[in-house]
Parts: C-alpha cells; sequence; structure tokens
C-alpha cells in the first residue's frame, strides 16, 4: 500500500511537471513582462530539470527491477520520458 501512495505522488509531480514545461515549451511564460515572475522562472527551471530526470530514474527502476508495473509507474515513466526528449527536439 505504500508504495502505490508513492506511485501516485509520483505520478500528480509529473502532470505536474507536464504543465510547467508545455507552458514553458510554448513561450507562455515568456511572454509575461514581470521581473518578478521572470526571475521565479529562472529560479526554478533548473531544478524542476533535475526533478523530471530522477522522476524518470526511479519510475524506470521500478518497472525494471522491482517489477512493480501499475498504472501510476507506466504513466509518470512515459511523461517523464516525453518531457526529456521534448526538451531536446524543441529549441
Amino acid at each position: 500500500m505504500k508504495n502505490q501512495a508513492l506511485s501516485k505522488k509520483m505520478f500528480l509531480a509529473s502532470i505536474g511537471l507536464s504543465v510547467y514545461f508545455t507552458l514553458a515549451f510554448t513561450g507562455l511564460v515568456a511572454k509575461l513582462d514581470f521581473a518578478i515572475i521572470g526571475a521565479i522562472y529562472e529560479l526554478i527551471t533548473i531544478p524542476l530539470i533535475l526533478m523530471v530526470v530522477a522522476l524518470f530514474a526511479f519510475a524506470t527502476f521500478q518497472l525494471l527491477v522491482k517489477k512493480k508495473a501499475d498504472f501510476y509507474n507506466v504513466a509518470s515513466s512515459v511523461l517523464t520520458m516525453s518531457i526529456i526528449v521534448l526538451m531536446f527536439v524543441i529549441q
């Protein structure tokens, strides 16, 4: 049961990261002309990139090594993998 709660939290975190990077990739955040929003955007982008990589590594570890293939682990790994791929494709 504890693993299910962790998987659910990872899934919700990956959805939040997907929303953030969708806004970042579309340029919606960059169009806002407030200095404080730009500063916050710059401060949290690199830690969130590291969080995407960590979530992908952990979800993949759960899938491949521990053989815990529930919906939340699979969805988290797919969402984070798509974010990582889009980081390299979108310029």
